[in-house]
This record gives C-alpha cells, structure tokens and sequence, in this order.
C-alpha cells in the first residue's frame, strides 16, 4: 500500500522538521508543560522569534502540499487513489500549521494549563520556597544486612 508507505513518511519527515525547529529556537516552546523531574530537559531549547531552519522546512512543506494538491485533482474522479491523495495532502497541510503556530505570537498556555495537575508543572511556576513544596520522590529506606 503506497498511501500508507507515503503517510508514515510524510508524517516522519515533519516530525523530525518539527523537532529540529524547536532545538534551533522558535517562540512557542510551552517549557511550563515540562514535569519538574525533566527540567533538565529545558537546557536543550532555546526560545527565539524564529530560527533559519523554519523558512526552508516551511516552503518544503508548502510545496509538497501542493502538489499532493495538483495530484489530487488530476487523479481518476471518485477513486480510491484520490482519496489517499486528499488524506496525505490533508495531513500535510496540518503539518505545516504546526510549524507556523511554533513561531506566531500566540500563547497557547491558557489551551491547555487545565490539563495539568498543579504538581506536574515546571519549577519555573513552582512555589519559590523550595522547602514548602512537596518533594518530587521519597527518600529511599536504607535496610541494613544482617
């Protein structure tokens, strides 16, 4: 099945697009959704207006969108191979909404802060007095041999 060969490539390949744009810095990276035991993780990305990777994965995605577009239109009417055609253009173009919603000046926090629970979110919205807080684990019980 070709359609099903072409969706988990195109839907790889905007991943690791996606991926690579928020390691090189884009506006939107959400750092409070992170647990507090992978702050660490935060280290990795960096928050910028926009990034020189974005412009070349966007056209690229554009493009293929296109022409998923044009090759729809130009199949057999009604077929099978049409509809696979609109599905692959369909997620393509969705991808490429992605990318975009990385880079507008939109927060997005308030979308999905009810979600969370109030101890699953970051240190950076952590209460300041570290000693108030609940402690991420349990100390471990030392049993001694005997």
């Amino acid at each position: 099945n070709l359609i099903g060969l072409w969706t988990v490539l195109l839907l790889w390949g905007m991943h690791i697009s996606a991926k690579l744009n928020v390691f090189f810095g884009v506006r939107n990276l959400n750092l409070d959704f992170i647990p507090a035991r992978l702050d660490y993780l935060t280290s990795f990305f960096k928050q910028r207006p926009m990034n020189p990777f974005f412009p070349i994965s966007v056209t690229m995605g554009t493009l293929l969108t296109l022409s998923l577009i044009a090759l729809t239109l130009r199949s057999e009417p009604e077929s099978g191979i049409q509809l696979g055609y609109l599905l692959i253009a369909t997620l393509s173009a969705l991808a490429v909404l992605e990318h975009w919603l990385m880079v507008l000046p939109i927060n997005f926090d308030r979308l999905w802060r009810w979600s969370l629970k109030p101890d699953s979110l970051s240190a950076s919205n952590k209460p300041k007095n570290r000693l108030t807080s609940k402690p991420a684990c349990k100390s471990a019980e030392v049993v001694s041999p005997r």
